[in-house]
């Protein structure tokens, strides 16, 4: 049995490919990429008379023709259907195949689907390197750039460096590839045009070691809060900051309680979790917290990256607002979102209840629809003064929405409030790009997957 991708690729063995549909192309254009054709010698089909004679030079075989060495080459099952390729693998080693593999696994199709997207987008800006770092969620990169010639790509320089989220496996899976996700050479300046300059909050920190610790003042100046929820089990990968206070979310609908500050106290919609998800959190903070310079909110599992010490940086260079690294898309925001997570309706309804409120925002909204990225996830730390102009945008709209499901009598239940909400969170930076100075810090998804 072979199980790791490089046996198949570097020692030599010579590979069948059972199946010639999308998935079997797949495997092929990946070995295409990397010139490695040559060590395919055939695709085995069920049925010949519905195939083409040969792909590309490769011939199509029915899996009894002699021209298939059954005995020296490692045999690929290219299937989606679990069941099929379980049965397909019976009658392969039923028929003298010695050596088959699955193909379905997980891990050979992230390895592949992650190179093609790191060619891809390699391939779109000289300046950018692609990047799949230990904090990285499932299924996602970092997209690395080099502003200017003195800059270098080494592991010393990422931190100071733009950086952007990529969801990698949308390059062929859900997202229009056919179009570029933004012009040629020209990542940070297609961002500029949306967002403003891209400045980075390790320009400000330094390159020195900074203490963990907090003193006094700072503790008081900034109050970071994390959400939990009564079923975060997960573990995690790091220790949590030491300057983040826990906070349980959605604790009006449970009787459990994993945090000693719950969002169901003083004026809260702790009831309203299922549909707002962590928003309930920032409501409650924004109604009841008052005694902060500072303001942020993190998730049990993602975190913005910013050792405690360099918490009085943010102050100290006047920042006004930290958001995460902005995360490439791969089509006009609207498109991407609509209705693959938020169904169109809903998208439509903050829209009218973003205009009613704040018509100056119709410009934003227009470029914001066909914009290529965002700084996702509703993670952020702002000034106090910014955070209470924020969180009255945010619910001004968001009360208009709920409202509208309430009186149709329907009950959603399914989180869609905390999407729109994300979204109305970078629509909000777009807006105030040349009001408020704005920084952008990296994400950590530190659950542990085992």
């Amino acid at each position: 049995m072979i199980t790791v991708l490089d046996n198949v690729i570097y020692s030599g063995i010579k590979l069948n490919i059972y199946g010639a549909g999308k998935r079997a192309r797949l495997i092929f254009d990946f070995l295409k990429e990397q010139g490695m054709t040559d060590i395919i010698s055939c695709f085995i089909v069920r049925d010949t008379s519905v195939n083409p004679d040969e792909i590309e030079g490769i011939p199509v075989c029915s899996m009894d023709d002699e021209r298939v060495n059954r005995d020296n080459n490692a045999t690929v099952i290219a299937l989606a259907d679990r069941g099929e390729t379980r049965k397909v693998e019976k009658n392969l080693q039923d028929a003298g195949y010695r050596d088959v593999w699955r193909i379905i696994n997980w891990k050979f199709t992230d390895y592949m689907l992650y190179d093609a997207a790191k060619n891809y987008l390699e391939g779109m800006d000289y300046h950018i390197k692609v990047h799949k770092l230990v904090t990285d969620e499932f299924e996602f990169c970092h997209v690395i750039y080099k502003e200017d010639e003195k800059d270098i790509f080494s592991s010393e320089m990422f931190p100071y460096l733009p950086k952007f989220r990529f969801y990698y496996t949308m390059l062929s899976r859900e997202v229009r590839v056919h179009e570029e996700f933004f012009p040629k050479d020209r990542l940070l300046e297609e961002f500029g045009k949306y967002y403003g300059k891209y400045v980075s909050l390790y320009r400000f920190t330094g390159k020195s070691d900074v203490s963990e610790m907090l003193g006094e003042t700072c503790k008081q100046q900034f109050r970071i809060f994390r959400a939990v929820n009564a079923q975060d089990t997960a573990g995690l990968i790091c220790s949590v900051p030491e300057y983040v206070t826990d906070i349980q979310a959605g604790a009006a609908l449970t009787d459990l309680r994993v945090a000693d500050i719950t969002d169901d106290t003083g004026d809260n919609i702790s009831n309203l979790n299922r549909d707002f998800s962590e928003c309930t959190v920032l409501y409650w903070m924004w109604k009841n917290v008052h005694d902060a310079d500072y303001v942020g909110l993190f998730h049990f599992a993602r975190f913005i990256d910013i050792p405690g010490g360099d918490l009085q940086v943010i102050a100290d260079a006047d920042i006004d607002i930290v958001v995460t690294t902005p995360m490439i898309v791969g089509a006009p925001i609207r498109e991407f979102f609509c209705p693959r997570y938020i169904p169109s309706k809903d998208w439509r309804l903050m829209e009218e209840a973003l205009l009613r409120h704040y018509p100056e925002y119709a410009h934003t909204l227009d470029e914001y629809n066909r914009a290529f990225c965002y700084p996702g996830a509703n993670l952020s730390i702002m000034r106090r003064d910014v955070f209470e102009r924020y969180a009255e945008f945010i619910f001004s709209v968001m009360r208009d929405v709920a409202d509208y499901y309430d009186s149709q009598g329907i009950v959603r239940n399914d989180r869609y409030a905390g999407y729109l909400c994300e979204n109305l969170t970078a629509m909000f930076v777009m807006h105030h790009k040349d009001d408020y100075k704005i920084v952008y810090a990296d994400l950590l998804y530190v659950k542990d997957l085992g």
